[in-house]
């Protein structure tokens, strides 16, 4: 027996496995981890008296630096699945648009965020909220994409073999 990393092929070719159907339970789990770090602890952290508002924006700043860890591994397992397994179209675009939302708030929404705290930090009066609302709004958007993703791929599948269908009748 071979054993592959995303593609674990048995001896016989009716035990064959496939990474793929693994999407679903890997996006289930990122998603319970976004819940419970974007919408759990980080909120909890703002509601502690004894925590000032620079504190609880420092503890949030370590808490995503280590989550970045965890995510970057998720997004590249599934970057490795689009790239070694035979997915729809619908699939690929819709994982393709999740993994693209990873990267925007990484490289784009995070780095702004971090701008914007060091200018509280430092005192400066130009301090705004904005850059962590547009990060809240890229987190719901994430949480959303990544626990539909099974029941909206699956009806567009769906959908797109009806009007495939009729059209060739």
């Amino acid at each position: 027996m071979h054993v592959y990393i995303l593609d674990l092929v048995m001896t016989n070719a009716s035990q064959r496995f496939q990474a793929a159907q693994l999407l679903p339970a890997i996006l289930l789990v990122w998603f319970g981890l976004v819940i419970g770090v974007s919408f759990i602890a980080t909120p909890a952290k703002f509601i502690v008296p004894e925590l000032d508002l620079i504190t609880a924006i420092k503890v949030g700043r370590a808490t995503f630096h280590v989550f970045l860890y965890v995510e970057g591994s998720i997004a590249a397992t599934i970057v490795l699945i689009l790239i070694t397994q035979n997915l729809s179209r619908i699939k690929r675009l819709y994982l393709g648009t999740l993994i693209t939302l990873f990267l925007l708030q990484q490289t784009v929404i995070s780095p702004l965020v971090k701008i914007n705290s060091e200018s509280l930090f430092n005192g400066n009066a130009d301090y705004s909220s904005y850059p962590h609302i547009v990060f809240i709004g890229s987190e719901v958007i994430k949480a959303l994409l990544l626990v539909g993703y099974t029941t909206i791929t699956s009806r567009v599948e769906t959908a797109y073999e009806k009007i495939t269908k009729a059209s060739h009748v």
